[in-house]
């Protein structure tokens, strides 16, 4: 049979880690709602997705492109800016399922916490 001494101590132990838990899950929880509320913005440069005209790129036809007022930078920011709203709606997808994730975790550490460390003081009094 299991002394008092070590039961009690076993009692502590898990009520300590899981109380570590419950703090690591709450600030994960908070860190993952400022996440939601205010999404990460990606300041990278993105390169467009479509093929590239060459033609385009051609310096000779810098000097008519100018000359008949066509831009190229307005479709590359065009593509930028969606690609932009895109990293906006998965950093919020992101930051839900990590929500639901540290919730998870909380709802099933509380309990654990509760029952040893009620039993912990239970061990204690007798």
């Amino acid at each position: 049979m299991i002394t008092n001494g070590v039961r009690t101590i076993y009692l502590y132990l898990v009520s300590f880690i899981s109380l570590m838990v419950i703090v690591a899950g709450t600030l994960a929880t908070i860190n993952s709602i400022l996440d939601f509320v205010y999404p990460y913005e990606s300041y990278s440069r993105y390169y467009p997705s479509k093929e590239i005209d060459y033609e385009v790129m051609d310096p000779e036809n810098f000097e008519i492109m100018e000359e008949e007022g066509i831009n190229g930078t307005e479709e590359l920011s065009r593509e930028e800016n969606e690609r932009r709203e895109i990293d906006r709606y998965n950093a919020k997808r992101q930051a839900a399922k990590s929500i639901a994730t540290s919730l998870a975790l909380l709802m099933i550490t509380i309990p654990v916490y509760l029952f040893h460390f009620k039993n912990a003081l239970k061990v204690e009094v007798k």
